[in-house]
Order: structure tokens, then sequence, then C-alpha cells
């Protein structure tokens, strides 16, 4: 809950409802800053480029280009040359994997969302066949004896 106060200080601040995932309570993240970027994203090495062998065929192609000029200069641009070659090949092999992420996400709370109400179900019908149960033994014996349920 923000109050008035609160909403003066933060103007942009979003709630985000996670994934469940194996929790019986949907995890919230709170955004203050609205989602908003203040420019293009910076360049992240992804930890499972490093699980494909591909990858060190990528670095070293990216990493061994000419280029004259200064060693500062040299290096920069081999560092450049190595994270364009990278970007690309990502996006040429993996494609959007965020987005790929997030929509198996999406399809991960939809199928848990449907246990919980097959579970639900599963629940409502167990008691309905208790008490049919109770009332066939009530009905063919005229008495039930509370201990001989279980």
């Amino acid at each position: 809950m923000a109050n008035g106060q609160w909403r003066l200080l933060f103007p942009r601040a979003l709630v985000h409802h996670l994934p469940r995932y194996a929790f019986d309570h949907e995890p919230i993240l709170l955004d203050l800053e609205g989602g908003s970027s203040a420019g293009p994203r910076p360049f992240r090495f992804e930890q499972f480029w490093a699980k494909d062998p591909r990858s060190f065929g990528i670095v070293a192609a990216g990493w061994c280009g000419f280029c004259p000029g200064s060693l500062g200069f040299v290096l920069c641009d081999k560092i450049r040359q190595t994270r364009l070659a990278l970007q690309e090949w990502n996006r040429e092999d993996f494609g959007h994997i965020q987005q790929k992420i997030h929509l198996l996400e999406q399809n991960l709370d939809r199928v848990q969302s449907l246990v919980v109400l097959i579970m639900r179900r599963i629940g409502s019908v167990l008691l309905e066949l208790c008490l049919w149960s109770f009332g066939a033994r009530k009905k063919f014996c005229g008495r039930v004896n509370p201990g001989s349920l279980g």
C-alpha cells in the first residue's frame, strides 16, 4: 500500500507479480523506476554462451581481427569487435532469449493455475464421494457409527 506522499516520491513506481514456480504464493517486485531505460542496454555476457563450444570460436574471430593504432585503441576495438560478433551470434542462434523466457514463465504460471484448479476439483469430488458413502451407509445400516467413517 502506498499513500499520497510516497506516490509523490516515487511517481513511476510499478508492482510486478512474478511467476510462483514451486511456491504457494506469487512473489512481487517493486520497481521504483517504472521499467524505464535511460538509453541502450549495456552489453552483458550471457553465462550460457560459455557452455556452447561455438562461443570460443566467436570470441576468437572477434578478437583476431587486424586493427592498426595504439595499444589502447587496438584493445578497445578488439573488445568492440568481439562484442558485436557475440551479439550477432546470439541474435541468429538464440533469438530473443528474454522474450522466450518470459513466454515460458507465462505458460508455467498458466499450468500451475490449472493444477490448483484441478486439485480443488479433486478435493470437492472426494468430499462428495465421502458424503455419498456416508449417505449409503446410513441408508443400508439405518444408522452410522461416527467411528466407522474412516
